[in-house]
């Protein structure tokens, strides 16, 4: 027991083992993970809320347009991209879907217009020139503030955009459209002012409709009683003083034009016309010059020789001055006489000269019509005939056509 107890005591006393507890410490390892997740939460609400809408745009066919490279601007700055085309349901049409940054919001209406530009070559001018190595691109005009939408129909060709451009529209309306286009310059005394907009044919089919932009500061010098008229080609007249040519500029001549004045007089200047006005466009510069007369007197000229020659439009003179025109030309037969009479509606215009329509036939101004080899298009002039019976209570004279004063044709409403 002794040994026992001297073995234990020969051995030190080991000091205890003291426990520590340490903190656990962030690891660099979790730096880089986090940061990531940060920036690209980061990246995901900022790409969310700096989305733009995305339109739907249909085409007649995709030339030019290619998905993830196609870009869609708007004053040559790029506000989108073409990120899906397909083929639509009926094959008769492409769909294009693309997408727009934030700030083009803005921009999208029920009245804005998308349209693919590519380099096109007119009479006038050649556009889109620098897509031939840049590549086609979908170009967009705003238009008037209206409702939301994001399904469009592109146009097929490039409109001419006067959004946000100072002037003013006007509508022209003509019984043709000539040789005008889209593009068509507009002048003012020989000065390129505008262009061609757009032109449609009327609803029911009897007009074109033109739409023009006259640009500021000449929109000022359109008024009322300003007059329109096609400076197409050359306006070439023939009278005894010699010959007269009448032309615009040489673009005219080759792609058409319209020009317009105000041919003032005396009186005062007319007021500005307004946004829109609507104007007639005449056929030349003559046409345009000529006075319109207000009132318009109708009568029935009943001639039983032939009216060869004779036709809607011809002239009813005067002593040379023309004071009125034919309207219609018909055929009657009178069963009581057994004779066929041809009824020649005639339009006279009593502003034109300074006595009472039916006084000038009481005092024996009576029609006629005149034919010629040099000139064989028939037209009627009132003669003088002493102590002609008073023709409008029926009274016949040998030789002469019966006639009577027959009001506005029902047929035929007044014409301005």
């Amino acid at each position: 027991m002794s040994e026992q107890h001297s073995s234990e005591s020969d051995f030190p006393e080991l000091p205890a083992a003291s426990v520590n507890s340490r903190k656990r410490r962030f690891s660099l390892v979790w730096v880089v993970p986090v940061v990531a997740a940060l920036i690209g939460g980061w990246l995901v609400v900022k790409a969310m809320t700096e989305k733009g809408p995305q339109v739907t745009i249909t085409f007649k066919s995709a030339e030019g347009l290619e998905a993830g490279k196609t870009k869609v601007k708007f004053k040559d700055v790029e506000i989108g991209l073409v990120e899906e085309i397909r083929i639509g349901d009926d094959a008769s049409h492409v769909v294009v879907k693309a997408q727009l940054i934030k700030e083009a919001e803005r921009f999208i209406s029920e009245n804005t217009r998308f349209w693919v530009v590519r380099a096109r070559v007119s009479a006038s001018a050649i556009y889109g020139l620098g897509t031939v190595f840049s590549g086609a691109y979908i170009d967009i005009d705003p238009g008037k503030p209206g409702k939301s939408a994001r399904r469009f129909t592109g146009l097929e060709e490039p409109p001419i955009v006067t959004t946000g451009l100072p002037g003013r529209h006007f509508i022209l309306e003509s019984n043709r459209r000539g040789s005008l286009e889209v593009g068509s310059p507009i002048y003012y005394r020989q000065i390129r002012v505008g262009e061609v907009v757009a032109y449609h044919l009327s609803e029911d089919g009897s007009k074109i409709v033109s739409k023009i932009f006259v640009n500021a500061p000449y929109h000022q010098f359109v008024r009322s009683n300003t007059r329109f008229w096609s400076a197409s080609g050359v306006d070439l007249k023939l009278d005894a003083t010699g010959i007269t040519v009448n032309t615009e500029s040489l673009v005219s001549i080759l792609v058409g034009g319209i020009a317009f004045d105000n041919f003032r007089t005396n009186s005062e200047p007319e007021e500005q016309a307004a946004e829109s006005a609507m104007f007639k466009l005449f056929p030349s510069r003559e046409a345009a010059q000529e006075k319109i007369y207000s009132t318009k007197n109708f009568f029935v000229l009943l001639f039983e020789e032939s009216v060869r020659g004779l036709a809607p439009g011809a002239p009813v003179e005067f002593r040379g001055i023309q004071i009125g025109q034919v309207i219609d030309i018909k055929s009657e037969f009178d069963f009581k006489m057994n004779k066929v009479k041809i009824p020649v509606i005639a339009a006279v215009e009593p502003e034109r000269i300074s006595a009472d329509r039916p006084e000038l036939c009481r005092a024996g101004f009576l029609p006629q019509r005149q034919t010629s080899q040099a000139e064989p298009r028939g037209e009627i002039r009132i003669h003088r005939i002493p102590d002609h019976p008073d023709p409008i209570g029926g009274d016949r004279h040998q030789g002469e056509p019966t006639h009577r004063q027959a009001g506005p044709d029902p047929h035929r409403p007044d014409r301005q």
